[in-house]
């Protein structure tokens, strides 16, 4: 589809997306807690697919994980109701929606009719959980949408808002365009939106904040960015160094955010503050491959001493995942760090995990 934006309102609206895009904190305010949902309704959608005995007290947890900002609380409350006493006709609507061939559309609306059965008869709730419910496919393609956002953004760029007499997948499937339709706007104006995800986010916030709000430049960088910058403008690095800088940090940030969204949580831990969640990796940067050093596999979300640790091979994992501790870290120092021989990985290893793993124990670990 083909959005035509207002000119008259192009100018400031996209002074706002570049603002919010390139605030220091961006990912950390608007992606990383939906990477984290996202990995727990995985979770979840295994446990609906496989028909867990457990499938609804599973589903219900992940729904309720304090990352879920994104369904109203009293929703919520109905569709936990919903879900504890659900009918059948809801296990097939959940099976659908995640395993189905058929058009996203259709899948949300028989979603939408079994919750306009249970008592959830808005449209606009049934078009959040339906969306919030696809992230566990990829939250990058399938964001979640909420109306009233996207009603805003809309009418802030002169495109024309949802038919009223659109159905729940229906809005979904015109959000999702005008969420394309965005990215290749914003790219013609120099801002490099990398998917849904993050249009989703520029739509999100700059509801939450008003359209207006693109001329304030009063963000304090992080420290961290404020090193990075400050070594790329260093007058001995050149311009193929500071290039292959770039290409690093970049490379770095898209393999924290798909470790975050493999784990959800601290690997050991389940410390949920993702200011705190470090992507750890088993094959050291500097030994691995292009394509190793992008792998999800080849690290553990965890909290900054078991990072460190991990990093100087004073811990490492058993593919059953159980802790390995180094004969060099003193027993008092294993005291005060909480590290005992039964610590092990809140989740099961996946197979592609084990040969990082080997590596880690074969040339990282201390015995």
């Amino acid at each position: 589809m083909n959005f035509k934006w207002n000119r008259n309102d192009e100018r400031s609206f996209f002074q706002t997306v570049r603002h919010l895009r390139f605030r220091s904190d961006f990912d950390r305010r608007e992606r990383d807690y939906k990477l984290q949902l996202a990995s727990e309704l995985r979770d979840a959608r295994k446990a609906v697919l496989h028909n867990s005995r457990n499938w609804r007290r599973t589903l219900v947890r992940a729904l309720r994980a304090p990352e879920n900002n994104i369904i109203n609380w009293r929703e919520l409350d109905r569709l936990a109701s919903l879900i504890s006493r659900s009918s059948e006709h809801l296990h097939q609507a959940l099976v659908k929606l995640w395993s189905s061939s058929e058009p996203v559309a259709h899948r949300i609306d028989r979603l939408a009719s079994v919750l306009n059965e249970g008592g959830i008869s808005q449209r606009g709730s049934q078009l959040t959980t339906g969306s919030t419910l696809l992230m566990a496919l990829n939250a990058k393609a399938c964001p979640p949408i909420r109306t009233q956002p996207f009603v805003s953004a809309l009418a802030r760029t002169g495109v024309a808002t949802f038919d009223k007499h659109f159905t729940p997948g229906q809005r979904y499937v015109y959000a999702i365009q005008f969420l394309d339709a965005l990215i290749r706007a914003a790219k013609k104006e120099g801002i490099e939106l990398r998917d849904r995800l993050d249009a989703q986010s520029i739509v999100w916030w700059g509801f939450t904040i008003g359209w207006e709000a693109g001329d304030s430049d009063d963000d304090e960088p992080e420290a961290n960015d404020g090193q990075f910058d400050e070594l790329l403008e260093s007058p001995g690095v050149t311009e193929t160094q500071r290039q292959a800088l770039i290409e690093a940090r970049r490379g770095q940030d898209r393999f924290r955010e798909s470790v975050l969204e493999l784990w959800g949580v601290c690997a050991v831990t389940r410390c949920r503050a993702p200011q705190l969640l470090r992507a750890s990796h088993l094959k050291p940067w500097k030994a691995s491959s292009n394509a190793e050093r992008l792998d999800p596999f080849n690290g553990l979300l965890l909290v900054p001493n078991l990072d460190c640790a991990l990093d100087r091979g004073l811990i490492s994992f058993r593919n059953n995942g159980r802790i390995m501790l180094s004969s060099r870290l003193a027993g008092k120092d294993r005291a005060a760090l909480g590290l005992s021989s039964a610590i092990r990985l809140r989740r099961p290893l996946h197979a592609k995990h084990r040969r990082f793993l080997r590596y880690h124990r074969d040339h990282v670990f201390w015995p």
